[in-house]
């Protein structure tokens, strides 16, 4: 694998590291000024003019000031320095953080996986085992529920399907409203500047951005951080000049007791007004929780399931209050629109790419074929054995894929050597190289057959850019060489030998690729929906996903891909 260098991209603690380096340490500081702090100190500025709004307007003396200082001040140390620091950096997994990481440690830690290819070589992995996190007995008791009601196994996984929709839809609809929103500031200098001219200008920010997003987010935090510095050096300094200058009294709004004054002086509309005072924090929600590909964060989780539906509730409830007319709430409820509808999209988009893909793989294993038979099948239909090594790609970790049968009835001949790929992903973030390939036998010896499991986590890149060929081949001649069994001495070693120069030149003789090119179909009893749902959308997303001949930058002269139909 070609993993960048950077700490930022591998994760702090990849291969178990405990300890980084200061350089690190700053490297990474440096790099949070960029894409952390930047959004977090620009929230600030819109608190005042959406808490003193409505009836509130009428408050605006240095008591009430103050309050909302003080709850701003507290609610950047409570979110920011308590839940995060002390609570949320404590939930990792290997350093990576998210979704995925929260859910791939639930399922390691109870048992929570629907994943059908698990196996028990699986959690043999050096970052598979990351220590118990102490088992309590309200622990034990949601782990023992989980593990007893598999419906709930589903609930959970949808649960974190919804969670990583709605910060997909987050990722969307934020980045253009910033813009646009920061583009649409020139017109008051420039008022002559058509609508049209700034939404051109936001769409050539937004490409560009994003043509550098792809290379990284360390790479748009090393951009950004030098503005992100120059802007809060500057506020920074505006801040404490205007405090010496006009009000020195605002240091004491620090105490907690201005919050309960400004609440007494309110009343009502003060408690409804607090609904502004989240605004200081939705930077740094949602910065956080797009830090699972930033660095060692676990809380995409918590605002994907907990925050952003609750700022969602708590905008809409102060819309309620606040609005004298119904036209005001229903406004605001379709400025939430945009973000209900990509979510929803996603979701159903997601689920039904797993059902789907979860079947199929049902419909893999119990259609699986013996090798025996196949063999037995050979003088019948003419079989031969050509020279070479065939890889046959397939998504079972146990037996011989129905595709392969289709492939040998039609077509009897196969390569000398016969691999059976199975390229799965682990509930881990990463996967050694050392540990990437685990190597087996199909058949006895003389059948020259092998299976090899490819194992990438969440966090791998599968995609081979090295020489898989060689790797895998090499992965195999270690495995026949030191295969348990067989006798020992003189001859053991003659015969290990032997098979091994057999495989090297099988691998000069020319490697074939062989990829089963499915396709799912809804059976013709099945209902319109779920006709709806197979034949359309899902071929629509299956025709739009990247092969797995893409996936492992298989060369075009040695792929040959084999079609079966799968009814569900």
């Amino acid at each position: 694998m070609n993993q960048s260098p950077t700490v930022i991209e591998q994760g702090i603690s990849r291969q178990h590291l405990k300890t980084v380096s200061c350089a690190n340490v700053l490297t990474l500081a440096y790099q949070s000024l960029g894409v952390i702090y930047g959004d977090l100190s620009t929230s600030p500025l819109y608190v005042y003019k959406t808490t003193f709004s409505g009836k509130l307007s009428l408050h605006e003396d240095d008591e009430e000031i103050f309050g909302v200082f003080s709850f701003i001040f507290w609610t950047f140390t409570l979110i920011a320095l308590f839940k995060y620091v002390f609570i949320v950096l404590s939930a990792d997994d290997n350093g990576e953080g998210g979704t995925f990481a929260l859910y791939s440690l639930l399922c390691r830690y109870a048992k929570l996986s629907v994943l059908p290819n698990h196996q028990e070589m699986d959690e043999k992995l050096s970052t598979y085992a990351t220590g118990s996190p102490g088992e309590t007995s309200q622990s034990a008791a949601v782990k023992s529920f989980f593990e007893t009601h598999p419906k709930s196994q589903k609930c959970l996984l949808i649960f974190v399907l919804l969670g990583t929709c709605m910060a997909i839809g987050d990722s969307v609809l934020t980045p253009t409203i910033s813009v646009l929103s920061a583009v649409s500031g020139v017109k008051l200098k420039i008022p002559e500047l058509h609508e049209n001219y700034v939404v051109i200008i936001s769409c050539i920010i937004l490409v560009a951005i994003f043509s550098v997003q792809r290379y990284g987010t360390h790479r748009v935090a090393f951009i950004f951080a030098p503005i992100s510095t120059a802007w809060l050096l500057s506020i920074s300094s505006i801040g404490v000049y205007n405090t010496i200058k006009w009000n020195p009294r605002i240091v004491s709004a620090l105490s907690p007791v201005y919050m309960y004054k400004f609440l007494r002086s309110t009343g009502v509309e003060g408690w409804v007004s607090l609904g502004g005072v989240v605004l200081s924090i939705t930077g740094v929600e949602t910065m956080f929780a797009d830090l699972g590909h930033f660095s060692s964060l676990s809380i995409k989780v918590a605002f994907s399931f907990f925050v952003y539906p609750c700022l969602i509730l708590a905008y809409m409830g102060e819309a309620a209050f606040l609005s004298k007319h119904h036209e005001d709430i229903q406004r605001s409820f379709y400025k939430a629109i945009p973000g209900l509808a990509v979510t929803s999209v996603m979701l159903v988009t997601t689920c039904l790419m797993t059902l789907v893909m979860t079947i199929k793989h049902e419909f893999d294993v119990d259609n699986k074929v013996s090798i025996d038979r196949i063999i037995a099948l050979g003088p019948s239909i003419g079989m031969v054995r050509v020279p070479g090594i065939g890889l046959v790609y397939t998504n079972l970790v146990t037996g011989v894929p129905a595709v392969f049968g289709h492939f040998v009835t039609n077509l009897p001949a196969f390569h000398r050597i016969l691999v059976f790929v199975c390229v799965k992903s682990v509930q881990v973030p990463y996967v050694g190289e050392e540990e990437r390939f685990v190597i087996s036998r199909v058949g006895p010896k003389e059948y020259g057959m092998f299976r090899s499991v490819v194992r990438y986590g969440y966090r791998d890149v599968p995609r081979e850019v090295y020489d898989f060929e060689s790797r895998l081949v090499s992965a195999i001649v270690e495995f026949v060489e030191t295969e348990p069994g067989g006798g020992e001495g003189y001859e053991l070693r003659r015969r290990r030998k032997e098979e091994s120069l057999e495989i090297m030149e099988a691998k000069e003789a020319g490697v074939a690729y062989i990829l089963g090119q499915s396709y799912a179909k809804a059976k013709q009893s099945s209902s319109v929906l779920k006709k709806l749902a197979v034949n359309v959308v899902f071929a629509f997303m299956s025709t739009n996903c990247r092969g797995t001949d893409v996936v492992l930058n298989v060369p075009h002269t040695s792929l040959l891909e084999v079609g079966m139909v799968y009814y569900v």
